[in-house]
């Protein structure tokens, strides 16, 4: 069906028109030429489809909550793992040993805190106790309760009574500052204008109590947001939170702060609801039990980073996610997710008023028959199956949470027609003389694997359909706009009802015997169906490979086997006495750096130190002790403070 607007041309028209009356000032006057100026200014200007650069920086946002004098806000689309900016820090309590944190995760209202997370460890909440909260059907915040949970390294870990956390999702009234703050740190109190309330923010108060195993310095802090929560879908005329790719685009696209900010009727309503309803289109996925289903939405966008990047940077780093394109015509901006349009309009080498400039073949620097690169994976998919952590997934604590693997740029399987795809040979390979021609396509927008390789394939297949020409065409062709699909028919090139997708197109004047003469100029890609087929048996697994630990465990291993022996002890000068020969097994901690040693008089009531050795020492001697019952305990210690369960033993001499 076709989208073009009477009177909507692009704006190389304007440039030829310009051109055209420089060296002809007669055609001012021309009833044409007026025509032609009134379409321009009653139409409006349009650019050439896609024609949003690549962006220049790839800003994305802070994956680990940093503290920083003077942040850009953080912006969340979808859901993603974001660290947030620290806006404030103070240390309370009788020692100072609890940490306050106030951090920003984004700059507009959001529809949950999906979890948090320390050091890679989620954060469990009890409940119903002070600042719990249930939000959009999640539950976050409160104290964290007091179960012990397996740790992403395997350790276990309990934050019970060390974990406070209360949220505002950037729907707060002003004044509205978090109490909970306010009665342990007097300092953050509210002034009387209403200092230091963040309006209009998405925050949280974190407090975290110092303790030796489980907190030995400042954690890393991540949450997990469901992001901006008011994007309007005109297929309802409602506001809410989606990931779909249209709409957020469509949202950047309106946004005063840090997006073009479009007023509504600049975005085109037919084009952006059927865009809509194409990103929603379920797709089937080839592996269901690790990929949450048996199908998954065509195209969604899940996008983080600040207030720093321009719309540009932003709009280009969406696109990726669904191969998609922007074009303006007509005043009005459309948004094409990749789709297949079909032909709108026939024309043959009738329509053409000059001869066509036709490119047959890309050349080999601008050719590739293979596409990799990354995408954002909510969970490390590379595991070893039957692993405790294994099978590529769950991200929300319960299993396989290698946490410092996820939510990172990570490899997707690359996209060939070639046997491992199911085709019989690889055709593009082979006409490129079996040279391997990769592209890089990183999709930071993008959360799944088989989003990833879908998207591969339409990058791929644009390119390899590699016809292009510029085609000199009556007023006829006027009526088409960027991405329109075109039969064309000319026996002259070989072209049978091939099917060409305009990419630009432009008003054209030309003088013949003196009189001046308007056209188009249209510029085309050959295109095809195919282009944009999807075949569950095309999506690949990621390859296992061994599952990575980078994140020392948090109980420390102790010694072993630790043994007690009564000892003679000479003291020189004739003087000797008793004395305790521990012996032990080190710690195979790697990260252990010493071994200490305590005794107590049994029944008594405190340990005596008596030193500590390296950690490669298997014995020491406690001594001069007079004869009786003692109890003597051994554990390791880390560089960092964290000790090890301690290891008791008694003798009697």
């Amino acid at each position: 069906m076709s989208r073009a607007i009477e009177g909507a041309v692009l704006l190389g028209g304007a440039a030829a028109l310009g051109t055209a009356a420089f060296f002809d000032p007669a055609l001012v006057g021309s009833p044409l030429f007026d025509k032609a100026i009134a379409s321009l200014a009653l139409g409006g200007i349009s650019m050439e489809a896609g024609a949003i650069a690549t962006a220049l920086l790839g800003n994305q946002g802070n994956a680990v909550t940093v503290r920083q004098p003077a942040a850009y806000r953080p912006i969340v689309y979808g859901t993603r793992q974001v660290g947030g900016s620290m806006i404030y820090l103070s240390t309370t309590g009788s020692h100072h040993d609890q940490f306050n944190f106030v951090i920003v995760l984004a700059a507009h209202e959001v529809n949950a805190i999906q979890s948090l997370y320390l050091d890679g460890r989620k954060v469990f909440w009890e409940v119903g106790s002070n600042a719990n909260t249930t939000r959009n059907g999640i539950n976050f915040g409160g104290q964290a309760n007091s179960n012990t949970y397996v740790g992403p390294d395997g350790s276990h870990y309990n934050f019970g009574g060390l974990v406070f956390c209360e949220a505002r999702f950037g729907d707060q009234v002003e004044g509205d500052v978090i109490a909970s703050l306010t009665a342990n740190d007097p300092t953050w109190a509210a002034s009387s204008n209403g200092s230091p309330w963040v309006g209009g923010c998405c925050y949280v108060y974190l407090k975290i109590e110092y303790d030796a195993n489980m907190f030995p310095q400042q954690p890393q802090i991540r949450f997990v947001v469901q992001g901006k929560n008011d994007i309007l879908d005109p297929r309802t005329g409602t506001t809410g939170f989606t990931d779909n790719w249209a709409l957020c685009v469509a949202d950047v696209l309106q946004n005063p702060i840090w997006g073009l900010g479009a007023a509504a009727s600049e975005i085109n309503t037919d084009q952006l609801i059927g865009a809509a309803n194409v990103c929603d289109e379920q797709i089937p996925l080839a592996n269901p039990a690790t990929e949450g289903g048996a199908t998954e939405s065509q195209w969604t966008c899940n996008w983080t980073g600040d207030t720093s990047s321009s719309p540009g940077d932003i709009l280009a780093q969406m696109m990726p996610a669904a191969a998609g394109r922007i074009s303006r015509v007509g005043g009005q901006y459309y948004i094409w997710p990749a789709y297949f349009q079909g032909p709108s309009f026939t024309f043959d080498q009738s329509a053409l008023t000059g001869t066509p400039q036709l490119s047959p073949n890309r050349s080999i620097r601008d050719l590739y028959n293979r596409v990799k690169g990354t995408y954002v994976a909510p969970w490390f998919p590379y595991s070893v199956a039957g692993n405790l952590y294994d099978s590529n997934g769950f991200f929300d604590g319960s299993t396989a949470n290698l946490f410092n693997l996820a939510w990172q740029p990570t490899d997707y399987p690359y996209y060939a027609q070639d046997a491992l795809h199911g085709f019989t040979s690889d055709a593009f390979l082979a006409e490129d003389g079996g040279r391997t021609l990769y592209k890089d396509l990183n999709q930071q927008a993008c959360i799944s694997v088989a989003t990833a390789q879908r998207a591969a394939k339409v990058d791929l297949m644009r390119n390899r359909f590699q016809q292009t020409a510029t085609l000199p065409m009556t007023l006829a062709a006027y009526r088409m706009m960027p991405t329109d699909v075109m039969t064309f028919t000319f026996a002259g090139i070989g072209w049978d009802n091939q099917m060409l997708e305009v990419n630009k197109a432009g008003l054209s004047v030309t003088t013949q015997d003196g009189t001046p003469s308007l056209g188009t100029s249209i510029t085309v890609n050959q295109t095809d169906p195919s282009i944009y087929e999807w075949s569950v048996t095309e999506e690949q697994t990621i390859d296992d490979v061994p599952a990575l630990t980078l994140i020392p465990p948090y109980t420390v291993d102790p010694p072993t086997n630790l043994t007690l022996s009564h000892q003679s002890v000479s003291f020189g000068l004739g003087a000797s006495g008793s004395g305790i020969l521990v012996s032990w097994t080190p710690s195979d901690d790697a990260f252990v750096v010493s071994t200490a040693i305590q005794y107590m008089v049994s029944g008594g009531t405190t340990w005596i130190s008596a030193g500590s050795v390296p950690q490669t020492n298997t014995q020491s001697g406690i001594a001069p002790l007079g004869s009786g019952t003692y109890n003597v305990e051994i554990y390791a210690v880390r560089a960092n403070g964290a000790t090890s369960p301690t290891v008791e033993a008694s003798i009697t001499f």
